[in-house]
């Protein structure tokens, strides 16, 4: 082996001992914040604290379908900041997840909190009553299959409410299918039978 293959053999032998990983894993942040849960279309705030002071931070904020808002504010001199959360980036109910991170440093989102959007009240404009028939035999047997299908303004779903169809002939009976509470579609399922 000559000079000059030994030593090119030993530059290489020297770089590879000395090479820098090109990816390392970001360090988590240590900040915690936390929101207040709300009602679709409302704002909510998010508040950290124990944080450094005078620092820039970002929160980011996880929507139930994935969707991804960043939200930049400041801590104040003792360490705590607030921020709004937008009534429009809150328009679908669910569960919100949250998290934050020193702006300047070079980390990770930090530990993961959650908040609950709450779907707002029942919209007669977005809510609908379909039947499967506009006519049934007179039997007190043969029903029709009344859908009620609740939802708020935004077009939530709204679960878990009490329904009742009240007809307005006495010879009607209308009975739900087996709840008069909307499921998680926002959804109950009555029939309507008359002997008339």
């Amino acid at each position: 082996m000559n000079k000059k293959s030994l030593l090119a053999s030993m530059v290489i032998g020297l770089l590879a001992l000395t090479q820098i990983p090109l990816t390392t894993a970001l360090e988590q942040s240590t900040l915690e914040v936390e929101a207040y849960d709300t009602i679709a279309g409302y704002t909510t705030v998010a508040q950290i604290k124990d944080a450094l002071s005078n620092e820039d931070v970002e929160i980011k904020v996880t929507k139930p379908n994935g969707g991804e808002i960043i939200i930049e504010t400041e801590t104040d001199k003792k360490g705590e900041a607030k921020a709004e959360i937008d009534s429009y980036h809150l328009k679908a109910s669910g569960i919100y997840e949250i998290s934050a991170r020193y702006t300047d440093y070079n980390q990770g989102f930090g530990k993961t909190d959650s908040f609950k959007v709450y779907e707002d009240g029942v919209s007669l404009n977005k809510s609908t009553l379909d039947s499967d028939s506009v006519t049934a035999a007179a039997s007190g047997y043969d029903a029709i299959q009344l859908t009620v299908t609740l939802k708020d303004r935004y077009g939530n779903p709204i679960k878990g409410h009490s329904v009742d169809i009240i007809s307005s002939r006495n010879q009607d009976t209308v009975t739900p299918y087996n709840s008069n509470k909307t499921n998680e579609k926002g959804e109950v399922i009555f029939y309507a039978y008359s002997k008339e």
